[in-house]
């Protein structure tokens, strides 16, 4: 199993993620670390430099695992790739992928996944203009990609993390890019998934309630929550008026359209639904008609011990300590297991070793339950809390306003690069607000230099 860390392509890293938990269930762990930042994703839109380099580290780590797991008591034909945010959106995307051909067997997708909008940014936005705002900030001229990158390669390295580079509205700058035919992403994935162009692999993927989160103690006004509505539609082009018109009315409860807390509430489901369910239930759709296994869960399990007020609820990266165990992962880790947390993890850790072994998370009835596959008639998933339960049509009608109806506004506003499928809810991914690098072996802390 490779882990992928997630941090919105520009934090984190593989060592704060332990790995003993899931290397007792027999499988042998592999954590790795890729370039983040402007380092992982700066790109001039030429041979100078092309870009993409963290989703090449990923790549070049998972040939890393094939050529060399064997001596350390792993199967190069049974790899599971999986990460949570942008390492889930990461783990997606290579579904899709020319040069991850072969490298992986299973696909582990945790909040985020390759049709979120963070997970690429699309055009008409481009990371080479970032690239020539970042430049110029750093003092280095931008009349030629050659002379700008042989100045940027000059700079101390922490002036590419700390310098701001600010994108419109909701797009992330430093992320994975488009860059035409042969390069690391041909094409959008919304398309190829449209086509049934990726790697036909068991994938699981899931979501938790709270994905997007910001705290409000006083609740949101409704004049604040219709400011950000209307800042929300600046990252497309025109028809803004009737794309606000309808967000305000689907989030809006009209029988407390002025409650602050309510307006908090159903502003943090908005948000969760746009970046993280819809696409979350589009991929799930469009891979199902693989017929390789698809399985759709929502982790919904909050402990006694969580150190965070109850109103927020399961928020984005709660679930990770069930997997990892507490080390590392604040602030999402409760400070003691309780004895329904320790069951909650002993459920997971068994799903999800279950599904890198054989494909499937419950080849028998795990607490009872057997996990039925996702397809499109009934939409079943599985929500993992103290117990595991069978459910069906997880946000049918948030979804389907995002990947049906919603579309047709968007595609209504002439983009360059228009995606008009169930399975693209926007024209352009990313949220502003959201190394060479050593393997680091859950069990064997041994590191290795990749590149």
């Amino acid at each position: 199993m490779i882990w992928i860390h997630g941090g919105a392509y520009r934090f984190g890293s593989g060592k704060e993620y332990e790995g003993v938990f899931l290397a007792r269930r027999g499988v042998v762990l592999v954590s790795i670390n890729y370039r983040i930042g402007a380092l992982g994703w700066l790109s001039t839109g030429d041979e100078q430099a092309p870009g993409n380099n963290g989703l090449l580290d990923q790549i070049e780590a998972m040939r890393w695992v094939r050529d060399n797991i064997r001596a350390f008591g792993g199967d190069r034909d049974r790899v599971t790739i999986f990460g949570q945010s942008a390492g889930g959106s990461s783990v997606s995307l290579h579904m899709f992928l020319p040069m991850s051909e072969g490298l992986f067997h299973r696909v582990i997708a945790m909040s985020g996944v390759a049709l979120s909008p963070f997970a690429v940014l699309l055009p008409p936005y481009r990371v080479a203009d970032y690239a020539k705002d970042l430049a110029t900030k750093l003092g280095c001229p931008t009349d030629s990609s050659s002379s700008m990158v042989a100045c940027l390669r000059k700079k101390p390295t922490e002036l590419f993390y700390t310098t701001r580079v600010q994108g419109p509205p909701m797009i992330s700058v430093w992320a994975p890019h488009l860059d035409g035919p042969g390069g690391v992403i041909p094409e959008p994935p919304a398309r190829l998934l449209r086509e049934g162009r990726f790697y036909k692999v068991p994938l699981m993927t899931g979501t938790v309630p709270r994905e997007d989160f910001y705290d409000a103690p006083n609740g949101t006004s409704r004049e604040t929550f219709i400011g950000r509505l209307r800042t929300w539609v600046q990252r497309y082009h025109s028809n803004r008026e009737a794309m606000f018109d309808a967000l305000l009315q689907e989030y809006t409860d009209w029988t407390r359209p002025d409650n602050p807390d309510v307006i908090w509430d159903i502003d943090l489901e908005r948000q969760a639904n746009y970046g993280y369910h819809s696409p979350t239930d589009a991929l799930a759709a469009g891979h199902s008609a693989s017929a390789v296994g698809t399985y759709l869960y929502y982790f919904t399990h909050r402990s006694d011990n969580d150190p965070h007020p109850d109103r927020f609820g399961v928020i984005h990266s709660l679930e990770l300590p069930f997997l990892f165990g507490p080390r590392g992962i604040e602030p999402y880790r409760p400070t003691v297991y309780t004895d329904v947390d320790n069951t909650v993890q002993d459920n997971m850790l068994t799903l999800w070793t279950n599904f890198a072994r054989d494909g499937n998370p419950t080849p028998s009835a795990v607490a009872g339950v057997i996990w039925e596959q996702y397809q499109t008639t009934s939409r079943p998933y599985l929500e993992i809390n103290s117990s595991l339960v069978p459910r069906n049509f997880l946000f049918a009608r948030r979804n389907a306003f995002w990947n049906d109806y919603f579309p047709k506004l968007v595609n209504e506003s002439k983009c360059e690069e228009p995606q008009a499928s169930r399975a693209s809810t926007h024209c352009f991914g990313g949220y502003t607000t959201f190394v060479e690098a050593p393997l680091f072996f859950g069990v064997l802390f041994l590191y290795e230099r990749l590149w």
